[in-house]
């Protein structure tokens, strides 16, 4: 028992020993560094002592990766480019009717155009008219009024205010009385609900002695205003 615990005891010391000569040997943090650091400078590149043969290399290689980059780039472009253009004629070559929408288009504004033109012109002689009538510029009225009825044929107003002109001429001139009855007549079967149409052509039977019709007519007068 003693002889082994004797021989472990020689043993720890030995490594005591062993261990602290390591340390010794072991280098401190200040030296490491100052080798990394050697090292370091070893490593780096010394441009300042560079050859012109080393330069003139080294620009041909930049050179050369220029244009290669350049190449690749251009040709990328024109790749992009020739998508675009065969995307652009392949809408034209599938839908060929797109250009042939733009004639209707324009045929139906012009349409537009004429008729808010036509309209213009119609009210224009609507009010001219009607201010020839008031004046008892007949003739002037009449012609005013025939030129609406041109723009819009059958037009209600513009009828209805030309029987009223031919009315007044049969009445203070004695004639046009039959194109007034005629005009009547039109207006209140294209629209039999017109109390004035009615009124104009009853007043104007009276003037010509019809007194029965002008009857008829104030009873559809009364009729209308009693059932509105």
């Amino acid at each position: 028992m003693p002889g082994g615990a004797g021989g472990s005891i020689t043993a720890m010391i030995l490594s005591l020993k062993n261990n602290n000569a390591l340390l010794r040997k072991r280098k401190n943090f200040r030296d490491l560094r100052a080798e990394q650091v050697a090292e370091l400078d070893k490593r780096k590149l010394s441009f300042k002592h560079a050859d012109e043969k080393y330069l003139k290399e080294l620009r041909q290689d930049l050179l050369r990766e220029h244009k290669r980059v350049m190449i690749a780039l251009y040709f990328k472009l024109g790749l992009v480019l020739t998508i675009i253009f065969l995307l652009i004629a392949g809408i034209f070559i599938l839908i060929p009717e797109t250009t042939n929408h733009k004639e209707p288009v324009r045929t139906a504004r012009n349409h537009d155009d004429t008729v808010r033109m036509f309209a213009s012109a119609y009210k224009y002689m609507i009010r001219y008219g009607e201010y020839r009538y008031n004046a008892k510029e007949y003739k002037e009225a009449i012609h005013e009024l025939n030129q609406a009825l041109e723009l819009f044929p059958g037009d209600y107003h513009a009828s209805l205010l030309l029987s009223k002109v031919y009315t007044a001429m049969c009445k203070e001139e004695d004639t046009l009385c039959n194109d007034a009855i005629a005009t009547l007549n039109f207006v209140i079967a294209k629209n039999d609900t017109s109390v004035e149409a009615l009124e104009v052509r009853a007043n104007l039977l009276i003037h010509l002695g019809d007194f029965t019709s002008a009857s008829n007519d104030f009873d559809k007068i009364s009729l209308l205003q009693n059932n509105p």
